[in-house]
């Protein structure tokens, strides 16, 4: 059923989410060979540019408007969003620059406006439906020429990241706090959680306590206490903090980005310093998995740090991941995982 035109942005809106959840379960490396007959776009979208034709219209010539002002906004970010949420859900170690972002702007801005063109004038339903298989067609082309520069970018010696499936997981709230080893009531205030998933669990769980809590996310639907934003980018001033902590986030990227050749370490490596100079005096810095390699850099008269081992039975599954990513069989090198908690002594 077709809506009124009050009603064309949240139904377009809801077409958009329909595409991402059917071409979801599609791998990465499958994606790059996919035709315009495997990937789904809903089945109402031609009777939608057929009989709303100028509704249609009125709301993609309004949302162009809007991104030519900011592309922040509107359509052009959900589509934005989605995809790096895709790529994300298929492998967490891929991360968009500002220049893939902006390159994900630019394709999505040419849909819109080819979108524009096919509805622009009145057509029978055979044109329409041509023009459509066309102007997703190449669309997909130009996603596919996309995704393959990724590739390109992080690969090394044949392996890609686009070939291997580290998704990312929110884990509940006890086990985080039991693997991080700290109570509620151990966490001093203000609190940062780096990396804390899409819904914030942790989070909005220590502001239920009363805690004063706050948490960042490269995609999160803000709210109370939760912000969008790139760890390696967020502000943080210094003495600030009074717990900063990241379950299976930053450290977990960090590590990565040591072991793996086309990483970028020393990013991490500054932002890790920048994360403890945020800390207050008796502030401390909590994380897993451990970061052996930088910890024993620390100035002791500075920086206390304390080790405890992961429960073995979640150690295998990151040992599991790193080695698919890593072309290794053993990953970490098959050490023992432990969380760490670095307190600021001065």
């Amino acid at each position: 059923m077709i809506a009124h035109s009050d009603q064309m942005l949240p139904l377009i809106e809801t077409l958009i989410r329909y595409q991402y959840a059917a071409n979801a379960g599609l791998p990465l490396a499958e994606f790059e060979r996919a035709n315009v007959e495997g990937y789904r776009v809903h089945p109402d979208l031609l009777r939608l540019f057929v009989d709303r034709r100028e509704g249609v219209l009125a709301v993609l010539e309004s949302e162009l408007n809007d991104v030519h002002r900011s592309s922040r906004e509107g359509l052009v970010r959900l589509f934005v969003t989605s995809t790096q949420t895709y790529l994300h859900r298929n492998n967490q170690f891929i991360t968009l620059s500002k220049q893939d972002r902006e390159a994900l702007n630019i394709i999505y801005t040419a849909y819109l406006e080819e979108m524009v063109r096919m509805v622009t004038e009145e057509r029978d339903e055979a044109e329409v439906a041509q023009l459509l298989y066309q102007t997703v067609d190449a669309h997909l082309h130009r996603l596919q020429a996309f995704v393959a520069r990724l590739g390109a970018a992080h690969s090394e010696g044949g392996t890609s990241l686009l070939d291997a499936s580290v998704v990312c997981e929110e884990y509940p709230v006890p086990l985080q706090l039991d693997v991080l080893g700290l109570g509620p009531d151990q966490l001093r205030e203000p609190i940062l959680d780096v990396g804390c998933g899409s819904r914030g669990l942790l989070v909005a769980h220590l502001r239920a306590l009363g805690l004063e809590a706050y948490g960042i996310d490269r995609q999160i639907e803000p709210a109370e206490g939760l912000y969008e934003a790139d760890w390696l980018e967020y502000p943080l001033a210094p003495s600030t903090w009074g717990t900063i902590l990241s379950h299976m986030a930053f450290s977990n990227h960090f590590l990565f980005h040591h072991l793996y050749k086309r990483g970028t370490p020393e990013a991490y490596a500054r932002r890790y310093m920048e994360l403890l100079r945020g800390l207050q005096v008796g502030g401390m810095l909590l994380y897993t998995p451990g970061l052996p390699f930088i910890e024993r850099l620390l100035p002791p008269d500075e920086f206390q740090v304390e080790r405890h081992n992961v429960p073995a039975a979640r150690q295998s599954p990151i040992h599991a991941a790193y080695g698919r990513i890593l072309g290794n069989a053993n990953g970490l090198g098959g050490g023992v995982l432990y969380a760490a908690r670095v307190v600021r002594r001065a």
